[in-house]
């Protein structure tokens, strides 16, 4: 099911205009997170998915047509119900990023470290 979801979003990306795809411009950016998380109970190795959603902020600075460094932050959240632990009833995830991007047209290649 997920590799229809993703086939599908690549191809409604493919039909956007060229301008609307990314390069190594400088700028602010926001961005929309999605998936699922999957958690484990240790004592029984039973496992339960959750969903997830959030969003974040990223900075981009280009260092010239074809490289660009960027720094992002983010945060997602979701509902987290175990049977086994009552008490638990939301789960939320922060990160901090850093990436280096180097740019072949729209398509990039990065390496990021992060939190």
């Amino acid at each position: 099911m997920r590799a229809i979801h993703g086939i599908a979003l690549l191809l409604v990306l493919g039909l956007f205009p060229v301008s609307a795809r990314a390069d190594a411009k400088s700028g602010f950016g926001f961005f929309l997170a999605g998936g699922d998380l999957v958690s484990k109970d240790s004592d029984t190795e039973e496992e339960f998915a959750n969903a997830t959603y959030g969003g974040g902020f990223d900075y981009q600075l280009a260092l010239g047509k074809s490289f660009s460094l960027g720094a992002a932050i983010a945060e997602v959240t979701g509902d987290a119900s175990f049977p086994t632990l009552p008490g638990v009833g939301l789960h939320k995830i922060s990160t901090q990023q850093l990436e280096a991007r180097i740019w072949f047209g729209p398509v990039l290649a990065g390496y990021h470290v992060g939190s």
